[in-house]
């Protein structure tokens, strides 16, 4: 289903509870969690107690509730490794840890936003606009920002640069299946090389 259906939907929702919902909140909780009905449906029941007693529910109300998912909290480390923040960038990464998040995923997630990025920047130089970006990596409906994101993060690298550390990404996981290097401390040697 389409984002702007899902949209109206929770409008609908919110209705039959006598409450709105402004659109900067739900664009944010399908952000959050994607477009899956039974997801969303949960996700709203649980702001329809929290927000008890008042008539809107506001973008500051699924920041306080909905949990962020681990791809969104990869993405911020990804920015931060980007924008060279590395305190930040080994903060969010110690934060996942925390949340009991194996070292493993996370660097799924941070192999796949760096060959996201690569892509993206082969295809700007191929001369694709966003929607052509959009559409040749496939990206859902509701994560087509993306197709600026990626080329936007990647123009602070070479396209050298980026194949490295893709490259580095997928040594780093072969070592850890390997047991040449704990997987905890692959992970953590990787953000810091890039975010120096």
């Amino acid at each position: 289903m389409e984002k702007a259906s899902v949209h109206r939907w929770m409008s609908g929702m919110a209705a039959k509870e006598g409450k709105t919902i402004n659109a900067d909140a739900m664009e944010l909780l399908t952000q959050r969690v994607g477009l899956d009905m039974g997801t969303i449906h949960n996700e709203m029941e649980k702001l329809f107690g929290y927000t008890h007693g008042r008539k809107q529910i506001v973008a500051a109300d699924v920041e306080a509730l909905v949990a962020r998912s681990l791809e969104d909290r990869v993405f911020e480390m990804v920015e931060a490794i980007v924008g060279k923040q590395q305190k930040k960038a080994l903060g969010l990464y110690y934060d996942l840890l925390a949340l009991q998040k194996r070292p493993n995923d996370v660097l799924f997630l941070l192999t796949r936003q760096f060959n996201n990025m690569l892509q993206a920047k082969e295809l700007k130089e191929k001369g694709f606009d966003r929607n052509g970006i959009a559409k040749k990596m496939r990206l859902p409906a509701n994560q087509t920002f993306l197709a600026d994101k990626y080329p936007r993060q990647a123009a602070k690298y070479r396209m050298e640069e980026l194949k490295k550390i893709v490259v580095e990404c997928v040594e780093t996981e072969e070592a850890i299946k390997s047991g040449r290097i704990a997987d905890k401390l692959g992970v953590e040697l990787l953000i810091v090389k890039y975010s120096m």
